[in-house]
C-alpha cells in the first residue's frame, strides 16, 4: 500500500510540474523564440576602414609619403550621414585624389594637414578610396583616422597577407587534392577532395581581385606622380619669372594652371621681340635650357629659341659636361638660375665646365 501511494504521489508531482511548464514557460517560449530569431537573422549596420601606407621619398630635406585610406560598408544594411576626419599629425597633406563608387560623390574639405569629408549614405558592398601625398619632416608620420555614421562608429580592418601566401596556399591545396585522389577508393574520402578543389577555386578567385586592386593602386601613384612632377615644375617656371622681373610673364603664370617648358620658352621669346636689348630674357631662357635637361623635345625648342635670340649656342661637348654638371634637386636647380643672372651666360659657361 505504500508502494502504491507514494507512486501515486510522484506522478501527481511530474502532472503538476508538467502543468506549470505548459501554463507559465511554453507561451512565453513561444513568444521570445521569434524574436530571438528576428535579431539574430536582422540585417546590420557595419563600417570598416583601413590604412596603407607607401614607401617614403626625401627631396630637401622633406619626406614625401603616399598614404591610402579606404572605406567600405561591410554590413547588410544602408549607412546613412557618413562624416570622416584624416588628420597627419606630423606634416601636410600636399595633395589628393580619390576614388568611390558610382554614382557617389563626397563633400571633401582640405586644410593643411586635415581632410574632412562627408556622404549622404552608402549601400552595402559600396567603398570609397582617399589617396594622399603626405609631406612631412620624419619618414614615419602619425595619422589619425575616423569615421562614423548616423548608425555606427567604423572600426578598423585587419590588413591581411592574401596576395603573398595565396600562391602557397593553392599550390598545397592542389598537392593536398592529388594525393587524396590517389587514395578516395580506399578511403572513401571524395567529399572531402571535392571541398578542397572548391576552396582552390576561392583563393584563385580572391588572386584575381588582389591583382585588380593592384592595378588600380598603381595608377593612382602614377596619377600622384604626375601630379608631383607638374607642381614642381610650376614651381621652376614661377621662381624664373621673378628673376626675369617682367609683370607681364608673372601674370601670365598667374592665369594659366600649368606652364610647360616649351610654352615658358615662347613667353619669353615673345617679351624679348618686345624688349630686345633686356638681357634678363636670354638669361632666363639659358636657365630653361638647364632645367629642361631631361625633356628632349622641350630642351630643342628652347634652343631654338635662344638662337633667334642671338645667342651663337655652345660645341655640343661643352654642353654635355655642363648638363652633366647640374644637379637635379630644387635648391640645386634655383642656386644655378641664380648665378646665371649673378655672371651672365658665358661666364656661366666658363665657370661650369672649366677643369
Amino acid at each position: 500500500m505504500c508502494d502504491i501511494a507514494y507512486n501515486r504521489e510522484t506522478k501527481m508531482k511530474k502532472e503538476k510540474i508538467l502543468s506549470f511548464i505548459k501554463v507559465v514557460w511554453l507561451p512565453i517560449l513561444v513568444a521570445l523564440i521569434p524574436q530571438f530569431y528576428q535579431e539574430i537573422t536582422a540585417p546590420k549596420v557595419e563600417l570598416q576602414y583601413e590604412v596603407s601606407y607607401g614607401p617614403a621619398v626625401l627631396e630637401d630635406s622633406l619626406y614625401k609619403k603616399i598614404v591610402v585610406v579606404s572605406l567600405y560598408n561591410t554590413g547588410s544594411k544602408n549607412s546613412n550621414n557618413i562624416v570622416g576626419k584624416i588628420n597627419v599629425i606630423d606634416g601636410r597633406v600636399k595633395t589628393y585624389s580619390y576614388s568611390v563608387t558610382d554614382p557617389l560623390k563626397p563633400d571633401i574639405i582640405h586644410d593643411k594637414n586635415i581632410i574632412e569629408l562627408s556622404m549622404p549614405s552608402m549601400m552595402p558592398s559600396d567603398s570609397l578610396s582617399l589617396s594622399l601625398l603626405i609631406e612631412t619632416g620624419i619618414d614615419s608620420p602619425k595619422i589619425k583616422v575616423s569615421f562614423r555614421s548616423e548608425e555606427i562608429v567604423a572600426s578598423e580592418k585587419e590588413n591581411g597577407e592574401d596576395a603573398k601566401y595565396l600562391s602557397i596556399v593553392s599550390f598545397l591545396l592542389s598537392f593536398l587534392a592529388i594525393i587524396l585522389t590517389f587514395f578516395a577508393s580506399k578511403l572513401s574520402i571524395k567529399t572531402r577532395i571535392l571541398n578542397l578543389e572548391v576552396e582552390v577555386d576561392k583563393q584563385e578567385e580572391k588572386g584575381k581581385k588582389l591583382e585588380k586592386k593592384l592595378e588600380g593602386a598603381k595608377v593612382l601613384v602614377s596619377d600622384l606622380q604626375k601630379t608631383f612632377n607638374e607642381m614642381k615644375q610650376d614651381d621652376f617656371v614661377f621662381y624664373l619669372s621673378l628673376l626675369i622681373q617682367d609683370q607681364q610673364i608673372s601674370q601670365s603664370i598667374a592665369v594659366d594652371k600649368i606652364i610647360t617648358y616649351p610654352r615658358m620658352s615662347d613667353i619669353i621669346y615673345q617679351r624679348y621681340t618686345v624688349h630686345p636689348n633686356n638681357d634678363n630674357y636670354k638669361k632666363g631662357q639659358f636657365c630653361l635650357l638647364i632645367m629642361s635637361k631631361d625633356a628632349e623635345g622641350a630642351r630643342i625648342i628652347v634652343k631654338n629659341n635662344l638662337e633667334k635670340m642671338g645667342w651663337d649656342g655652345m660645341p655640343a661637348d661643352v654642353e654635355e659636361k655642363l648638363l652633366e654638371n647640374v644637379k637635379k634637386d630644387y635648391v640645386s636647380i634655383r642656386n644655378e638660375f641664380d648665378q646665371i643672372f649673378k655672371l651672365g651666360i658665358e661666364d656661366y659657361i666658363k665657370a661650369k665646365t672649366a677643369t
